[in-house]
Formats: structure tokens, sequence, C-alpha cells
């Protein structure tokens, strides 16, 4: 409980596999994530680095090329869908970070 493991086809019949999971506190406690946190975990913003060099967002059912984005390393993207705003920080290379709420800064994580 607290994870799971999902295996799909993606558009160009290619097998994709992802997982997640993890752990909440409350009070000091560590429990399993529920299935609410675990959905909304799957339906994150998720980044993906091509091998032909072009960076990706993927968020519901959206898709966006960044590529050309980035100014010294750090891209800031705007992801609206199903009336929700997702705000995304790419460090290129070296992780990104996701807020309802606005940019987070590139010092702040990783």
């Amino acid at each position: 409980m607290g994870n799971y493991t999902l295996d799909y086809k993606d558009a160009d019949g290619n097998d994709v596999s992802q997982g997640g999971g993890g752990v909440a506190y409350e009070n000091g406690t560590e429990r399993p994530l529920t299935a609410d946190e675990l959905l909304d975990e799957i339906n994150m913003p998720e980044v993906e680095y091509e091998e032909d060099g072009t960076v990706w967002v993927y968020y519901l059912n959206q898709k966006m090329e960044i590529t050309d984005k980035f100014e010294d390393g750090v891209c800031f993207v705007q992801l609206k869908a199903d009336g929700q705003t997702q705000y995304i920080t790419v460090k290129y290379q070296n992780g990104y970070a996701t807020s309802p709420d606005g940019y987070i800064q590139p010092d702040k994580f990783n």
C-alpha cells in the first residue's frame, strides 16, 4: 500500500512503465499515501528528455515541447487543464518542481 506501478502503451505503441508512491507524515507519524494522494501523484506533470534532444512536459491530456524555453538552464511553464493551473520549474537535466500556487525558484529544490 502507498505505491503504484502503471504499465501502458503510448500513442506510438511503445511500452511505458511509470511508478511512484511514498509516505506522508501526520503528527510525526509516517503513513502510506492514500488512493486519492496516489491519484494526485499520477496526474502531476512529467518532464521527459528525448533522444533527439527535445524536452517535453506531459500534463493530463496535453504535451508541450519546452526545448527552446530554457534560459540559463531553467524553464518556467504554466500549464492549464480541467480548470486547474500547475506552475512547473524545470532545471535542465536536473529535476523539476510543480505547484498550483506559483513557480518554485530553482535554488529551492535539488
